[in-house]
């Protein structure tokens, strides 16, 4: 009987607040009133809740107590939020199941109440000491092992139970406490930093010598070169492409075959048409070709009016033109990211989406969604960039751009 009551006495001694001091911090002062009034609203809703499971088979008294619970744990409850969600959970569950129509739960069976040798209530004392010794010290990490040790070895002892969730609580507590600290001065380093950058810049500003402006551009040219997705050789083709007719284009019944021979021989471009290519399109080399088409247009026009009458079209890969299926074409489709923070800032600068309209308009209309393509095109802010989904020859041609 003496050990019992000495497990309970430490157990209190675990769990209750410690008494306050007259003349002491008046925040210590403030939380310790913050707990008693937790600890009394907590018991309240205990007890409403015990209450309404007295009158667990009348829904009408039952239910209003639990609406009073959840009233109590509203807005502005002096519990934490951990125990206020927790509370919450319980009630709501036991107004479903009443609700429901289903049998109150059955008592948990309470654990037989073990007796304690000598040695062992020696070690449960030390063990609550110290447990209470590292908490005064606000050691909570340590405390919560030395409880979880304690429980581990004498779960059926109140006290071992009682100190476990009390130095569990008061980690979670320190924990969120942390997080709410460093909110606070991430977000104060923050607004200092933007007031900051608001102080005007004292004295002449130095540019760098003409040599540095040379390294630096020779350097933005070798990052350009390396984001785009064309080769030297590839380039030339596109150059090509872009180049005048100097007399006009007149095709009647020619076979494919004569007619790519013959693109080939004038304007000087490697032209790569496959027999799969013509197997998916029921074309044959010999099928026939009528074109006309006046001078001083592209060749990039000629082309393309000739293999869209077959339902072809072109890629450039390989430092060749392949002539392929739309199909195909919309599968060798890449990304690239271009940069246009030039662009967006001084007297003229462009804002992203007439930006985006313009080059949707003037750069192959008919290959972005907007034109019934399968091309994208959309503004990464942070970057100040466009992120530029299509075939290697737009984004090639809109390396100009920049």
């Amino acid at each position: 009987m003496v050990r019992l009551t000495l497990a309970v006495v430490l157990a209190l001694s675990v769990c209750l607040p410690a008494p306050a001091q007259t003349g002491g911090d008046p925040l210590d002062e403030a939380r310790r009133r913050q707990e008693v009034a937790a600890q009394a609203l907590e018991q309240e809703i205990v007890a409403l809740i015990a209450d309404a499971e007295r009158h667990w088979s009348d829904p009408a008294r039952a239910l209003p107590l639990l609406e009073q619970a959840l009233e109590k744990l509203g807005p502005g409850s002096s519990l934490s939020i951990a125990k206020s969600a927790s509370l919450k959970l319980k009630v709501q569950e036991k107004m479903e199941a009443i609700k429901a129509g289903k049998p109150r739960p059955e008592e948990p069976v309470r654990p037989t109440v073990r007796s304690f040798t000598s040695a062992q209530d020696q070690e449960i004392k030390r063990e609550l000491e110290t447990i209470n010794k590292l908490q005064e010290e606000k050691r909570f990490d340590e405390a919560n092992q030395v409880a979880n040790r304690l429980f581990a070895k004498f779960p059926d002892l109140v006290a071992a139970d009682q100190s476990q969730r009390t130095t569990s609580m008061d980690s979670t507590v320190r924990d969120a406490d942390q997080v709410q600290r460093d909110k606070a001065r991430g977000f104060t380093d923050s607004m200092r930093s933007v007031e900051r950058s608001s102080i005007p810049m004292a004295g002449n500003i130095q540019y760098p010598s003409k040599a540095e402006w040379d390294r630096i551009k020779e350097r933005a040219k070798r990052l350009a070169e390396k984001n785009n997705p064309t080769t030297p050789q590839e380039r030339e083709i596109l150059k090509k492409l872009d180049m005048l007719t100097r007399e006009g284009v007149r095709f009647r019944d020619m076979p494919l075959n004569e007619v790519i021979t013959y693109l080939e021989r004038e304007f000087k471009l490697p032209i790569f048409l496959s027999k799969a290519t013509l197997q998916e399109m029921n074309l044959e080399y010999n099928t026939p070709v009528t074109v006309t088409l006046p001078n001083q247009v592209t060749r990039r026009t000629v082309l393309r009016t000739i293999l869209a009458d077959l339902g072809l079209t072109y890629i450039i890969k390989n430092e060749v033109i392949q002539i392929v299926s739309q199909a195909r074409a919309n599968q060798e489709l890449v990304t690239r990211v271009v940069a246009i923070d030039s662009l967006m800032f001084g007297q003229n600068g462009w804002n992203a989406d007439a930006l985006i309209d313009f080059i949707q308009q003037t750069v192959e209309p008919h290959t972005w969604k907007s034109g019934g393509g399968e091309g994208t095109i959309s503004f990464y802010a942070p970057g100040r960039c466009l992120i530029i989904r299509n075939s290697a020859e737009v984004i090639s041609r809109l390396e100009a751009i920049r």
